[in-house]
């Protein structure tokens, strides 16, 4: 039997894209307010936008699709990626959101697929390998390696069993490398 390639899941909002500063920026806008991105210093961002029920549902889909970029060092690593392992993204995002998702996925990806695409908010119960991700807790006691991609809101993590990155660069591939095989 040959032996599988290793599964590496991405989270998409705040690891793979930059949807909380458009969202930031967009409340800002509609509320004159000044909420500054390092200020988003904990997850439960609710408490920086008392005014919205929900800060993720505020921006509707269109306007989100115009100003979301995946950068291009996302897009080279997960191209990177996809050539030596079997690669799916894992979300939490709301139920009539995922072909938004989808659709930017397609974009940025042309081989993706919908069995590429995994609405999960418990991560952990997934069979991956590795996740890369800016929230801790899907990290924290999971079965597989944990990457965290740095964000104001999990500056202060520290946790030896966990990778930190910045950046989509080659000291994360050579770490995913040393690691998966």
């Amino acid at each position: 039997m040959p032996k599988r390639k290793p599964i590496v899941g991405f989270d998409i909002n705040g690891t793979l894209d930059d949807s909380m500063r458009v969202f930031m920026e967009n409340y800002n806008e509609k509320f004159g307010a000044n909420v500054k991105y390092e200020d988003l210093t904990e997850y439960d961002v609710r408490k920086h936008f008392p005014e919205v029920e929900n800060v993720f549902t505020m921006t509707p889909l269109e306007e989100l699709k115009e100003k979301m970029v995946i950068s291009d060092s996302a897009r080279n690593f997960v191209s990177k990626c996809h050539d030596k392992f079997d690669v799916v993204f894992v979300t939490a995002a709301y139920p009539d959101h995922l072909q938004f998702w989808f659709e930017m996925l397609r974009d940025a990806f042309p081989w993706v697929r919908s069995e590429h695409l995994i609405r999960c908010s418990r991560k952990q119960i997934l069979k991956l390998d590795a996740l890369i991700d800016d929230a801790y807790f899907n990290l924290e006691s999971a079965p597989y390696m944990g990457f965290l991609k740095t964000q104001p809101w999990n500056k202060d993590i520290c946790d030896k069993y966990i990778c930190r990155f910045d950046d989509f660069d080659e000291a994360l591939w050579d770490c995913l490398i040393n690691i998966l095989t």
